[in-house]
């Protein structure tokens, strides 16, 4: 997409689009394991006693190995049969709209339906927003398995995410 479109614009060009062919797929995706990594068994340890339907953080200064952990405790879920969604952001993610793209992209990876009706409403406000969450939150019900979400540099979601 070119920078000069208005916000509007991007959502109808995305809509247009089918939504899917606009975001990286880099976004929805993992990133590649490195040979050098380090298994990162403790913290994967501490993450797997986190609850069905809690959340946890991981905060650390910059080359921690943040994503590193994410990604390893992804690779786990996904080895245990769970079915998984890796989101990352960056500075461009912080609008409900982009957040909502990306999301509802990493969720049409595990099954296309969940996200069926949805993508026409991401510019919504008010009733209609409200009607877009109340919807995937009924098709996340309907879909049965629990789905873990994997968010790497969360803290780009600022603003109106």
């Amino acid at each position: 997409m070119r920078a000069g479109m208005a916000r509007g614009e991007r959502a109808r060009v995305r809509r247009a689009a089918g939504m899917t062919a606009q975001i990286a797929r880099v976004k929805i995706r993992a990133p590649l394991t490195r040979s050098e990594e380090v298994a990162r068994t403790r913290c994967l340890d501490r993450l797997s006693e986190v609850k069905a339907g809690a959340i946890a953080a991981i905060v650390a200064g910059a080359g921690a190995g943040k994503t590193t952990v994410l990604k390893q405790m992804l690779m786990r879920e996904r080895e245990a049969g769970a079915q998984c969604v890796w989101l990352s952001l960056d500075e461009g993610d912080d609008t409900a709209p982009a957040a909502w793209a990306l999301l509802l992209c990493g969720l049409s990876e595990i099954d296309p339906t969940l996200t069926t009706g949805l993508a026409e409403r991401l510019d919504a406000h008010d009733e209609e927003h409200k009607a877009a969450i109340d919807r995937l939150s009924n098709q996340l019900i309907a879909h049965g398995g629990p789905i873990s979400l994997f968010i790497d540099d969360a803290h780009f979601a600022t603003g109106g995410a």
